[in-house]
C-alpha cells in the first residue's frame, strides 16, 4: 500500500484527526461516466492521466484537516502538483488511497467528488464507504437526468419568458432523434452546432460549417445510437467565453462569482483566465452586453427548474458574439468547475450543507 509512505511525505508531523472531515475526490471522468449512465465504465488513458496529474486539485478548496482521495500517487516532480502539495501541507490535508478507506471511514463525515455519478459511487462503496454518507442512488440518477444537454434548451426557454431578447431568432435549439430531424433543422436555420447529450470539455460537439454532410450523418447516427438523440443549436459568431458559478442549497441558488475561459473555435476547453473577481467582471462588462439582470433571472430559473432535484455546485457556461450579444446558457454543469476552483476564499462549505 503506497499511501502511508506518501502521507509521511506530505506531513512532517502526522496529527490525529478527532472530528469527522470531508473526503475530496477529483474525478474528471465524471461527464464521460454520465454518458455511460451506469457503473460499468472504464476511463480512457488520457482521462486517467488528467486525474493523476490534478489529483491534488481539491487542496485549493478543502478545509483544514480534510482528506484527499487519489487513485494513485501523484507525480511530485510536476510543477502544478508541487504547488498543490504545498497547499495540502499548509492545510494539514491527508492524502489517502482507496486501500486506506476501511481504516478512515469512521473519520469521514462528507464525500465531495468533482461530480456524482454511478461509477464513483460504486468505487467508493466497494472501498468501504457506507451509503449513509453518500447521496441516494435516486439523487445520482437525477444528476444524470438534469446534466442532459436538453436542459440547456429548457433553461433558455425559461429565461426568454423573463426577457424575450435572450433567445436568438426565437430559436433555443431542438432535440433531434433521427438524421431526418437534423437535416430539417439545417434547412430551417442554415449552419448549426450539434451536441451529444453528455460529453466533456467541449468534446462531443460538431459544427455543420466544419464538417461535411456525410461525416455529420455518420457522427450524428453514432451519437443517436449510443445516447438516444442529438442536440441541435443555432450557430453563434462566438467571440468570448465566460460563466456564472453557483451553489444550490436548501432550494436557494447563490451566485458565487464569474469565470472567464478559453476555448477553441470548435468549443474545446483550453483553460481559465486567472484574475480577481473585480477584473473578471470588468472584462465581462467591457466585452459583452451582459447585465446584472441576467444573474437575477438565472437565479430564478435555477430555483424553478432544479430546487427540488439537486443540491450542490453548478456552473452556467455562456458566450458573447462579436456584437456583444450574450447567449445566457450554452450549457450547465451540475458539478464543481474550474471556475469554482479559482474563486477567492474558496472552501467546501460554500458548496455542501
Amino acid at each position: 500500500m503506497w499511501s502511508i509512505n506518501y502521507i509521511l511525505q506530505i506531513h512532517q508531523k502526522k496529527e490525529i484527526i478527532s472530528a469527522t472531515k470531508n473526503l475530496h475526490i477529483f474525478n474528471p471522468e465524471h461527464d464521460y461516466a454520465l454518458a455511460v449512465g451506469d457503473a460499468s465504465y472504464t476511463p480512457p488513458a488520457s482521462v486517467r492521466n488528467l486525474r493523476k496529474n490534478l489529483s491534488l486539485l481539491p487542496a485549493k478548496y478543502a478545509d483544514n484537516g480534510d482528506f484527499i482521495l487519489t487513485a494513485e500517487p501523484p507525480d511530485l516532480s510536476d510543477s502544478t502538483t508541487s504547488e498543490l502539495q504545498k497547499m495540502a501541507i499548509s492545510k494539514n490535508l491527508s492524502i489517502v488511497s482507496y486501500d486506506d478507506i476501511p481504516g478512515l471511514v469512521h473519520k469521514i463525515g462528507n464525500i465531495i467528488p468533482w461530480g456524482w455519478n454511478h461509477y464513483i459511487y460504486k468505487n467508493l462503496l466497494s472501498a468501504g464507504i457506507p451509503p449513509s454518507i453518500m447521496p441516494s442512488l435516486d439523487f445520482i440518477d437525477r444528476v444524470r437526468e438534469i446534466s442532459h444537454r436538453n436542459n440547456a434548451i429548457l433553461f433558455r426557454k425559461e429565461m426568454a419568458t423573463l426577457n424575450p431578447s435572450y433567445l436568438k431568432a426565437d430559436n433555443s435549439g431542438e432535440v433531434c432523434y433521427s438524421f431526418k430531424d437534423i437535416t430539417n433543422y439545417l434547412e430551417k436555420v442554415g449552419h448549426a452546432y450539434f451536441k451529444a447529450p453528455w460529453s466533456s470539455s467541449g468534446r462531443g460537439i460538431v459544427s455543420s460549417r466544419h464538417i461535411g454532410l456525410m461525416q455529420l450523418e455518420e457522427w450524428c447516427r453514432g451519437i443517436i445510437r449510443k445516447q438516444g438523440c442529438v442536440i441541435a443549436e443555432p450557430e453563434w459568431d462566438k467571440d468570448f467565453d465566460f460563466a456564472t458559478e453557483w451553489t444550490l442549497q436548501n432550494r436557494k441558488a447563490s451566485f458565487l462569482g464569474f469565470s472567464v475561459f478559453i476555448t477553441s473555435p470548435r468549443g474545446k476547453y483550453h483553460g481559465n483566465v486567472i484574475d480577481s473577481q473585480e477584473r473578471l467582471a470588468d472584462l465581462i462588462y467591457h466585452k459583452t452586453l451582459f447585465t446584472s439582470e441576467i444573474i437575477q433571472h438565472q437565479k430564478s430559473v435555477i430555483e424553478k427548474l432544479w430546487a427540488d432535484k439537486y443540491q450542490g455546485p453548478l456552473g452556467i457556461d455562456m458566450l458573447a458574439d462579436t456584437s456583444g450579444k450574450v447567449n445566457v446558457c450554452v450549457e450547465i454543469n451540475f458539478r464543481l468547475t474550474m471556475g469554482h476552483v479559482n474563486l477567492p476564499n474558496l472552501n467546501s462549505t460554500r458548496y455542501y450543507a
